[in-house]
């Protein structure tokens, strides 16, 4: 629903910004800043000027300030359908709080996480330590990336030689797969070696 902007005068708008930013703001006040940017947006008073990207932005921003501002959005509950989500908190409304469980990957995003592990490994990390930059550089828990490397690693390892266009391991890199695979590899490809094998 578009409700027309709230008329407030440069001077307002420049007195109540000036104090929000420095945290000496009225809470009542903040509401009506966010308010009054959600109603500009969607009148297109403030607007992307043909930049796709940027109208994107736009829009998610508009739409995570009227979440909090309404307190709830509409949103998927998976298998239960559309249902109203409650907005708790300004990090809620931005996506910066996750839904309890395990976040949802795509199997694209576990591979390059797994790949990264190996990245880390091939430069002399131990497991643990490349799981745990690897949990900073994807800004995931250790166990979402345990899971990937348990699931993802030989795919990982082919990322990586995908990204390298094909060159063979090196030898740190092949023993460094055989002890991580439990038996290492054959050939420069992944094959990965059975204990019968050797």
């Amino acid at each position: 629903m578009k409700s027309e902007p709230e008329t407030l005068t440069l001077s307002q708008v420049n007195v109540m910004s000036l104090a929000a930013r420095d945290g000496r703001a009225h809470d009542q006040n903040v509401r009506k800043l966010l308010t009054l940017f959600c109603q500009c947006v969607e009148h297109g008073l403030i607007s992307a000027r043909g930049n796709q990207a940027a109208d994107c932005l736009l829009e998610y921003v508009r739409e995570a300030l009227r979440a909090f501002l309404n307190g709830s959005r509409p949103g998927d509950r998976g298998k239960r359908g559309l249902a109203t989500i409650q907005v708790r908190s300004i990090e809620a409304a931005f996506g910066l709080v996750h839904r309890p469980g395990h976040p949802e990957a795509d199997e694209d995003r576990q591979i390059q996480v797994a790949a990264s592990v190996w990245r880390h490994r091939f430069a002399g990390e131990t497991y643990e330590k490349a799981v745990l930059k690897a949990a900073d550089e994807f800004n995931r828990e250790e166990s979402a990336i345990r899971r990937a490397w348990r699931t993802h690693r030989t795919l990982g390892l082919a990322r990586i030689q995908q990204d390298r266009d094909w060159a063979p391991w090196t030898d740190a890199e092949r023993d460094c797969i055989r002890k991580s695979l439990g038996g290492g590899i054959k050939s420069p490809d992944i094959t990965p070696v059975t204990a019968s094998d050797t």
